[in-house]
C-alpha cells in the first residue's frame, strides 16, 4: 500500500511498488496515466493532492488499488534588500532579509568568498573592483529550503586616479 506524505513544495517525490506478485506475473501498474510496467513514480505536486495506484495482471484476479495523501509544506516568499548594489572600493553594502516566521535560518554568500550564517541583517565591505553574485539560502522553520542566487547583484568599480597635465605650467 502506499502511504500518506508531507514534503516541502517543489520537492519530487517517489512512489514505489515493492511487493506486487501472483496471477501469471504479467503485472501493470496504473499510476492515474494508463497501464504501465513501471513500479516508480514520481511527482512533484504543485497543491495537497491524492495519488492512486491501480495494480492488475493478466488473469482474472481483482484489481488492487492503494491511494497515499500528498500534504505540501509551504515557504514565506522570500524577501530580501540592499541599500546599494554600485559603488567605488571599497564599497559598504547592508543586506536585509525579512523572515515573516521568526525562526528561518538564514546563510549568504557574498559572491567575494563570504559566507555568513543566521543574521537577517548585515554589513559588508566589498574591498575589490567586480561583479558579485550574492546567494541567499533559508531554512524556514517548517524544515523546507528555498534559495536564490541574485546575478551580478554587486558592482564594484576601482576608484579612478586623476592623472592630467597643464600648459603652460605655471612658474
Amino acid at each position: 500500500p502506499l502511504v500518506d506524505v508531507t514534503e516541502c513544495i517543489g520537492t519530487p517525490i517517489t512512489f514505489a511498488v515493492s511487493d506486487a506478485a501472483g496471477g501469471d506475473g504479467d503485472i501493470w501498474y496504473d499510476w492515474g496515466t494508463g497501464p504501465l510496467r513501471d513500479t516508480l513514480w514520481t511527482v512533484t505536486p504543485t497543491n495537497d493532492t491524492t495519488l492512486c495506484i491501480t495494480v492488475s495482471d493478466g488473469c482474472e484476479t481483482p484489481v488492487v488499488t492503494s491511494c497515499a495523501n500528498i500534504t505540501l509544506l509551504r515557504t514565506p516568499p522570500m524577501i530580501y534588500s540592499v541599500d546599494t548594489a554600485f559603488g567605488c572600493d571599497p564599497l559598504g553594502v547592508v543586506f536585509s532579509f525579512v523572515d515573516t516566521t521568526g525562526g528561518a535560518q538564514i546563510r549568504w554568500d557574498l559572491g567575494d568568498g563570504t559566507v555568513v550564517d543566521g543574521d537577517t541583517s548585515l554589513t559588508h565591505v566589498y574591498e575589490q573592483a567586480g561583479n558579485f553574485d550574492v546567494s541567499v539560502e533559508v531554512e524556514w522553520p517548517n524544515g523546507c529550503i528555498t534559495d536564490t542566487t541574485m546575478i551580478d547583484l554587486v558592482r564594484v568599480l576601482t576608484v579612478p586616479t586623476a592623472s592630467f597635465t597643464w600648459s603652460p605650467r605655471p612658474t
